[in-house]
């Protein structure tokens, strides 16, 4: 599966690679669970991060910059989930659409 990153400064957007993800499969009888399991992933990704930024920040290591271009960054992955899934949404409505116009020729 081809992940892609949208960078909303240049309008240009490029591939990045996509999580590995044990026990999803991709076949069509499991589409829900392997898009639940990939939203698992993101979400515990982005916890994992979090938590991370939390302990740093605890610590003291962090600036004020700094924290503006995590914040940036997570707004940036965020973003490009949510590209990414709009896209397979529109894929998928394509397909369905598809279908139904085989079916009724």
């Amino acid at each position: 599966m081809l992940r892609l990153h949208y960078n909303w400064c240049s309008s240009h957007v490029t591939p990045v690679p996509a999580p590995v993800l044990e026990g999803c499969t991709a076949t069509r009888d499991s589409m829900i669970s392997a898009e639940q399991c990939e939203e698992d992933t993101v979400e515990s990704e982005l916890s994992g991060y979090l938590q991370w930024l939390e302990e740093k920040k605890a610590n003291g290591n962090s600036t004020a910059e700094a924290d503006l271009n995590e914040i940036d960054k997570l707004a940036e992955m965020f973003i490009a989930h949510c590209h990414e899934k709009f896209m397979l949404e529109k894929q998928e409505s394509y397909r369905r659409f598809q279908e139904m116009m085989a079916r009724s020729m």
